[in-house]
């Protein structure tokens, strides 16, 4: 096996301690994808191949755990409604899915490239993407199939979420049991007939998904083989939550309702908090640290 030896680092972060275990003028080893070895530079151990970082900062790679990464069109009617204190209805998901499904394989491709590509550059090694902006099978499906090509042309590891449930379609206002009939039966057995997921996740939330229509999608998604994973709490407190660790979920996610009484049994039960008004600041300044 060949070792690397990344010496001359300016500041190497280890997150070993509440300091981010940082050691000034350091190296590190890896070999085998491993980091094998760290400390100061000048104890730093010989190596079959050697990176200079120039001084440089090493931090781990961060992991982004919750993205729509693929999609069309533009939401920004939508952020200048709330912050002007309308509600989510002023346009939300529908707007994009309308977009999305009108947009080419290409077009999705292309976008989706330019997105995983600027997080890579980030610093991001791991990323989730979910589906959520088709509904309908073949868009959804149309979807999951971009992430799963992504995978073959980028160094980041991805993850594929299965979010049909993340709204009802408008065409499907008036037939919700339809829509969800159509997800258990149509679209979630091509999904695991051409593998291309590693998640289930539904919107838990007020005129979106009951906890009771969770249930139903979850447990379905867990006999494919799916982990669960839930959008729940962004509005409104239904005992999702609950239901969600029930369930096995990986994580649950938004949380900008939280009752603080229900995070010591996420902690006990190993599911991953995720409030995404923190991660949402986060990715938006990577934009912007993009952009310019």
């Amino acid at each position: 096996m060949t070792a690397t030896l990344i010496s001359n680092i300016g500041e190497l972060v280890t997150n070993s301690d509440k300091e981010l275990g940082i050691i000034k003028d350091a190296a590190l080893v890896v070999e085998n994808k491993k980091v094998i070895w760290v400390g100061e530079n000048k104890k730093a151990p010989s190596a079959d191949k050697a990176i200079d970082a120039k001084n440089g900062t090493v931090t781990p790679g961060f992991v982004d755990s919750h993205t729509h990464a693929i999609f069309a069109g533009d939401r920004s009617k939508d952020y200048e409604a709330r912050m002007s204190g309308t509600s989510y209805s002023a346009g939300g998901i529908n707007t994009t899915v309308a977009a999305t499904r009108s947009a080419s394989d290409e077009e999705l491709r292309i976008s989706a490239r330019k997105i995983v590509d600027g997080a890579r550059k980030s610093g991001t090694t791991t990323i989730e993407i979910k589906s959520g902006y088709g509904l309908y099978p073949d868009a959804e499906l149309k979807i999951l199939r971009v992430i799963k090509e992504l995978k073959k042309h980028t160094p980041l590891t991805i993850k594929s979420t299965f979010l049909a449930a993340h709204a009802i379609p408008m065409e499907f206002k008036q037939k919700r049991k339809e829509y969800i009939d159509i997800i258990l039966n149509e679209t979630l057995p091509k999904v695991a007939e051409e593998k291309l997921a590693d998640y289930i996740d539904i919107f838990c939330e007020r005129n979106y998904f009951s906890v009771e229509e969770m249930e139903e999608i979850l447990t379905a998604g867990k006999k494919y083989g799916l982990t669960p994973k839930v959008h729940v709490n962004q509005f409104s407190v239904m005992g999702g939550i609950a239901k969600a660790i029930e369930l096995g979920a990986l994580s649950v996610d938004h949380l900008e309702n939280f009752p603080m009484k229900i995070s010591m049994q996420l902690s006990i039960q190993n599911v991953c908090l995720r409030c995404c008004q923190v991660v949402r600041i986060l990715s938006i300044y990577r934009l912007v640290m993009h952009a310019n």
